[in-house]
Protein backbone atom coordinates (compact mmCIF):
# COMPACT_ATOMS: atom_id res chain seq x y z
CA UNK A 1 0.00 0.00 0.00
CA UNK A 2 2.92 2.69 1.14
CA UNK A 3 4.38 1.29 -2.85
CA UNK A 4 1.04 2.09 -4.63
CA UNK A 5 0.88 5.30 -2.33
CA UNK A 6 4.16 6.37 -4.03
CA UNK A 7 3.21 5.29 -7.18
CA UNK A 8 0.05 7.49 -7.10
CA UNK A 9 1.81 10.80 -5.91
CA UNK A 10 4.07 10.27 -8.72
CA UNK A 11 1.49 10.32 -11.55
CA UNK A 12 -0.25 12.83 -9.88
CA UNK A 13 2.64 15.68 -10.10
CA UNK A 14 3.13 14.27 -13.80
CA UNK A 15 2.72 16.70 -16.95
CA UNK A 16 2.64 13.75 -19.03
CA UNK A 17 -0.64 12.22 -17.31
CA UNK A 18 -2.40 15.34 -16.28
CA UNK A 19 -5.87 14.44 -17.97
CA UNK A 20 -5.11 10.65 -18.18
CA UNK A 21 -6.36 9.67 -14.44
CA UNK A 22 -9.86 8.23 -15.23
CA UNK A 23 -10.24 6.90 -11.69
CA UNK A 24 -7.96 6.94 -8.48
CA UNK A 25 -8.40 5.13 -5.00
CA UNK A 26 -6.30 3.63 -2.54
CA UNK A 27 -6.45 0.36 -4.33
CA UNK A 28 -6.74 0.85 -8.18
CA UNK A 29 -5.63 3.48 -10.79
CA UNK A 30 -7.06 4.07 -14.03
CA UNK A 31 -5.87 5.64 -17.15
CA UNK A 32 -7.13 6.71 -20.26
CA UNK A 33 -4.99 5.80 -23.36
CA UNK A 34 -5.20 7.97 -26.87
CA UNK A 35 -7.70 5.52 -28.17
CA UNK A 36 -9.69 6.26 -24.62
CA UNK A 37 -9.48 9.82 -25.03
CA UNK A 38 -10.24 9.92 -28.82
CA UNK A 39 -13.58 7.57 -27.77
CA UNK A 40 -14.15 10.77 -25.11
CA UNK A 41 -14.10 13.40 -27.54
CA UNK A 42 -16.44 11.59 -30.11
CA UNK A 43 -19.43 11.32 -26.91
CA UNK A 44 -19.49 7.40 -27.15
CA UNK A 45 -22.51 6.53 -25.38
CA UNK A 46 -20.91 3.88 -22.93
CA UNK A 47 -18.58 5.38 -20.26
CA UNK A 48 -14.60 5.22 -21.22
CA UNK A 49 -13.16 4.15 -17.61
CA UNK A 50 -9.46 4.01 -18.69
CA UNK A 51 -8.18 0.89 -20.50
CA UNK A 52 -4.92 0.90 -18.57
CA UNK A 53 -5.30 -0.52 -14.75
CA UNK A 54 -2.54 -0.24 -12.12
CA UNK A 55 -3.98 -2.47 -8.95
CA UNK A 56 -2.66 -2.86 -5.39
CA UNK A 57 -2.59 -6.43 -4.64
CA UNK A 58 -3.16 -8.31 -1.30
CA UNK A 59 -2.14 -11.69 0.28
CA UNK A 60 -4.42 -13.36 -2.03
CA UNK A 61 -2.31 -14.18 -5.43
CA UNK A 62 -5.26 -16.43 -7.01
CA UNK A 63 -8.06 -13.57 -7.02
CA UNK A 64 -5.33 -11.58 -8.64
CA UNK A 65 -4.27 -14.11 -11.68
CA UNK A 66 -5.99 -14.06 -14.44
CA UNK A 67 -5.60 -9.84 -15.54
CA UNK A 68 -3.13 -9.30 -18.84
CA UNK A 69 -0.13 -7.64 -17.25
CA UNK A 70 2.91 -5.89 -18.80
CA UNK A 71 4.51 -5.61 -15.34
CA UNK A 72 4.16 -6.84 -11.55
CA UNK A 73 6.12 -5.33 -9.24
CA UNK A 74 7.04 -7.30 -5.89
CA UNK A 75 7.78 -5.32 -2.86
CA UNK A 76 9.73 -6.96 0.16
CA UNK A 77 9.24 -10.22 -1.92
CA UNK A 78 12.05 -11.56 0.36
CA UNK A 79 9.70 -11.45 4.11
CA UNK A 80 6.95 -12.69 2.04
CA UNK A 81 6.18 -15.65 5.01
CA UNK A 82 7.34 -18.87 3.30
CA UNK A 83 6.52 -20.99 6.26
CA UNK A 84 2.63 -20.59 5.43
CA UNK A 85 0.19 -22.13 2.72
CA UNK A 86 0.45 -19.17 0.37
CA UNK A 87 4.69 -18.53 -0.23
CA UNK A 88 6.59 -16.00 -2.26
CA UNK A 89 7.53 -18.81 -4.44
CA UNK A 90 3.33 -19.46 -5.04
CA UNK A 91 3.11 -15.93 -5.52
CA UNK A 92 5.69 -15.89 -8.03
CA UNK A 93 4.06 -18.70 -9.98
CA UNK A 94 0.57 -18.04 -9.93
CA UNK A 95 1.03 -14.39 -10.97
CA UNK A 96 4.00 -14.81 -13.74
CA UNK A 97 1.38 -16.45 -16.38
CA UNK A 98 -0.23 -12.66 -16.77
CA UNK A 99 2.84 -11.53 -18.56
CA UNK A 100 2.08 -13.98 -21.36
CA UNK A 101 0.29 -11.72 -23.88
CA UNK A 102 3.65 -9.15 -23.64
CA UNK A 103 6.26 -11.97 -24.80
CA UNK A 104 5.91 -11.52 -28.46
CA UNK A 105 6.63 -7.76 -27.73
CA UNK A 106 9.68 -8.64 -25.94
CA UNK A 107 7.74 -6.82 -23.18
CA UNK A 108 6.31 -8.09 -19.86
CA UNK A 109 8.25 -7.52 -16.48
CA UNK A 110 8.41 -8.75 -13.30
CA UNK A 111 10.43 -6.46 -10.76
CA UNK A 112 11.46 -7.10 -6.92
CA UNK A 113 12.43 -4.94 -4.47
CA UNK A 114 13.41 -6.14 -1.09
CA UNK A 115 16.37 -5.77 1.58
CA UNK A 116 17.64 -9.22 1.68
CA UNK A 117 16.33 -11.98 4.26
CA UNK A 118 17.38 -15.47 4.74
CA UNK A 119 18.99 -17.35 1.62
CA UNK A 120 15.34 -19.30 0.83
CA UNK A 121 12.41 -18.36 -1.01
CA UNK A 122 12.15 -16.63 -4.62
CA UNK A 123 14.00 -13.37 -3.88
CA UNK A 124 17.26 -15.21 -2.99
CA UNK A 125 16.11 -17.97 -5.67
CA UNK A 126 16.37 -15.30 -8.49
CA UNK A 127 18.56 -13.72 -7.27
CA UNK A 128 21.40 -16.52 -7.60
CA UNK A 129 20.23 -17.24 -10.97
CA UNK A 130 20.85 -13.96 -12.18
CA UNK A 131 24.19 -15.11 -12.35
CA UNK A 132 23.76 -17.54 -14.54
CA UNK A 133 20.62 -15.87 -17.18
CA UNK A 134 21.70 -12.82 -18.85
CA UNK A 135 17.26 -12.08 -18.92
CA UNK A 136 17.44 -11.43 -15.29
CA UNK A 137 19.04 -7.83 -14.37
CA UNK A 138 20.02 -8.42 -10.62
CA UNK A 139 21.25 -5.06 -7.94
CA UNK A 140 22.65 -5.64 -4.40
CA UNK A 141 23.53 -1.97 -3.54
CA UNK A 142 23.61 -1.13 0.10
CA UNK A 143 21.42 2.02 1.23
CA UNK A 144 24.53 4.69 1.48
CA UNK A 145 25.49 3.77 -2.58
CA UNK A 146 21.62 3.95 -3.43
CA UNK A 147 20.31 7.19 -1.32
CA UNK A 148 22.91 9.77 -1.40
CA UNK A 149 20.99 11.26 1.70
CA UNK A 150 22.31 8.14 3.63
CA UNK A 151 25.61 8.59 5.57
CA UNK A 152 27.01 5.35 6.44
CA UNK A 153 28.87 7.25 9.33
CA UNK A 154 26.09 8.71 10.58
CA UNK A 155 25.03 8.61 14.09
CA UNK A 156 22.10 6.58 14.18
CA UNK A 157 23.39 4.02 11.04
CA UNK A 158 26.33 3.76 13.65
CA UNK A 159 24.41 2.61 16.55
CA UNK A 160 22.63 0.39 14.52
CA UNK A 161 25.87 -1.15 13.40
CA UNK A 162 26.96 -1.50 16.63
CA UNK A 163 23.92 -2.84 18.58
CA UNK A 164 22.43 -5.41 15.91
CA UNK A 165 25.00 -6.18 13.22
CA UNK A 166 23.17 -8.87 11.75
CA UNK A 167 20.16 -6.31 11.49
CA UNK A 168 22.16 -3.46 9.97
CA UNK A 169 23.61 -6.03 7.29
CA UNK A 170 20.40 -6.78 6.03
CA UNK A 171 18.54 -3.88 5.96
CA UNK A 172 21.46 -1.14 5.10
CA UNK A 173 24.30 -3.08 4.07
CA UNK A 174 21.87 -5.67 1.51
CA UNK A 175 23.85 -8.57 2.70
CA UNK A 176 21.83 -11.97 3.39
CA UNK A 177 21.30 -13.02 6.94
CA UNK A 178 23.86 -15.37 7.56
CA UNK A 179 21.44 -17.54 9.82
CA UNK A 180 17.13 -17.91 9.69
CA UNK A 181 15.57 -14.60 9.81
CA UNK A 182 17.13 -11.78 11.67
CA UNK A 183 14.95 -11.21 15.61
CA UNK A 184 14.48 -12.83 19.45
CA UNK A 185 11.05 -15.20 17.70
CA UNK A 186 10.41 -17.75 15.63
CA UNK A 187 8.03 -17.35 12.93
CA UNK A 188 4.27 -18.00 13.62
CA UNK A 189 3.76 -20.28 11.00
CA UNK A 190 7.13 -22.05 11.61
CA UNK A 191 5.61 -22.89 15.51
CA UNK A 192 2.36 -23.86 13.76
CA UNK A 193 3.58 -26.40 12.22
CA UNK A 194 5.13 -27.66 15.23
CA UNK A 195 1.86 -27.96 16.73
CA UNK A 196 -0.97 -30.69 17.12
CA UNK A 197 -4.67 -28.95 18.29
CA UNK A 198 -6.45 -32.50 17.99
CA UNK A 199 -4.64 -34.50 20.90
CA UNK A 200 -6.92 -33.71 24.64
CA UNK A 201 -6.16 -35.52 28.01
CA UNK A 202 -6.92 -39.20 28.53
CA UNK A 203 -10.13 -39.76 30.79
CA UNK A 204 -8.65 -43.32 31.12
CA UNK A 205 -5.37 -44.97 30.69
CA UNK A 206 -5.03 -45.93 26.84
CA UNK A 207 -2.34 -48.63 25.19
CA UNK A 208 0.35 -46.77 23.81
Amino acid sequence: GRLFGQIQARLRNSPFFKGRIAKSTTSEIRLYTNNDLDKKALGVDIDVNGSVILLCGHSNPDSLAGYSAILILFDEIAFYDDSGKVTGTYFFNRLKPSLSKFYNYNAGRIVMISSPNNRTGIFYDKFEEAKKDDSILSFQLPTWCANDEMNYDDKEMTNDRQSNPEMFAIEYGAQWASGGTYGNYFELGLIERCLRSDIGPHTKPQQG
